[in-house]
């Protein structure tokens, strides 16, 4: 309804400064209209980004309340990034929880390198499982492979990442070691 409200007034205004009719362009006008409608989705888009970020912290809120627990936090922090990995792409998982998780991550003494390896391949294994597995999809249309067996199929790979996500989760050196020679 304030689209529809701007979008007249917006008319009303252009008429009034051409001194023509209200049916005086239409291209000025859809053109004007294109551009409200986009300002409107860029005001639900980040609408919706706050809610979501809100919701998080007060995930984070929660697992601060829950335990001190060190490798606790690491198991739910791994839960939430396999979680949000199933149905969102892994840059928007990365770009939402990074700056989420990296205050937790600092207290619990983790380097960030290890934080942003463990980050990788769980976005990894969000790519690979269902619903969202943009990597199942892919294989699927190019393969002609139904997406449900593509889905069994990819289960041992799955739990090969894991295996390492939680080697490198629990022996830093694992994934540190490489950096550490090169600098």
């Amino acid at each position: 309804a304030g689209l529809a409200k701007a979008y007249s007034d917006a008319a009303k205004v252009l008429a009034e400064v051409s001194g023509r009719d209200d049916n005086f362009n239409a291209t000025n006008l859809a053109g004007f209209q294109d551009v409200l409608s986009i300002e409107q989705r860029t005001i639900d888009e980040t609408r919706a980004l706050e809610e979501l970020t809100e919701t998080l912290n007060a995930a984070i809120d929660g697992m601060l309340a829950i335990t001190d627990n060190n490798v606790v936090l690491l198991l739910m922090i791994i839960f939430i990034l396999l979680i949000l990995g199933m149905f969102l792409e892994g840059t928007a998982v990365i770009l939402i929880v990074a700056p989420i998780f990296l205050p937790i991550i600092a207290q619990m003494g983790m380097g960030q390198l290890q934080f942003g390896v463990i980050m990788v391949l769980a976005s990894m294994i969000g790519l690979l499982t269902p619903p969202v597995g943009m990597s199942l999809y892919a294989v699927s249309s190019v393969t002609d492979v139904p997406m449900l067996e593509l889905s069994k199929e990819v289960i041992p790979y799955v739990i090969g990442i894991l295996f390492v996500l939680m080697l490198c989760a629990f022996i830093p050196p694992l994934c540190t070691w490489l950096p550490s020679i090169l600098v």
